[in-house]
């Protein structure tokens, strides 16, 4: 009788956690699936690193100049900032326009430009993209429904994750990294990198 209860607790403890590694692999395939303008790395990439930010989070920008120098010392990780929906409208406003200069083939420069230069006021934000963008066509591309769908959908990728603070780091397959206790540093990130390339 014994033996008969501890194999059902055995079956049902590894049902629950072939469960858990089924979702964890679904949400990555969907955190990972975004078109390439809307990421950045090298033809070499062996590992994804997915970034679910906010722009007026003060974290996030912190984060953003440590996060940027792993991945140029890596040198083979492909990026994937995705900005969340937010209750600041600027933050909002700022993600439409990183994903409308997507279209222009800017998506990263843009990003990179506004996380470092992140203010509220639509003028000190417009006041940091690159002078060579076409300006009209960014604010025109910015009102696409389609930027906002992607930015919601985002949303919902990331809250299927059971996140609640940002930035969270979905590092390759089995890593989701949220910065709790201490700003990372550039070999935190890179250890973490190989620890999911299971070096």
């Amino acid at each position: 009788m014994a033996f008969r209860i501890v194999t059902i607790i055995l079956v049902l403890i590894a049902s629950y956690l072939s469960f858990q590694i089924y979702t964890l692999s679904s949400l990555s395939r969907a955190a990972f699936k975004v078109p390439a303008e809307y990421t950045s790395g090298s033809d070499s990439a062996d590992l994804k690193v997915v970034e679910f930010l906010d722009y007026s989070c003060p974290d996030c920008r912190q984060i953003h100049p440590i996060i940027k120098e792993a991945l140029q010392k890596d040198g083979r990780v492909t990026y994937i900032p995705r900005p969340l929906p937010s209750s600041d409208a600027q933050s909002v406003k700022t993600a439409q326009l990183v994903y409308a200069a997507g279209k222009q083939g800017r998506f990263i420069d843009v990003h990179n430009a506004l996380i470092e230069n992140f203010q509220n006021g639509s003028g000190a934000i417009k006041s940091h993209i690159p002078p060579d963008i076409d300006r009209a066509k960014l604010e025109e591309d910015a009102k696409d429904e389609a930027i906002l769908k992607t930015i919601a959908r985002n949303g919902e990728v990331y809250m299927k994750l059971g996140r609640d603070s940002v930035p969270t780091f979905l590092i390759g397959k089995k890593i989701i990294y949220v910065p709790e206790d201490k700003i990372p540093t550039v070999e935190d990130f890179l250890r973490m990198f190989n620890e999911a390339r299971g070096l």
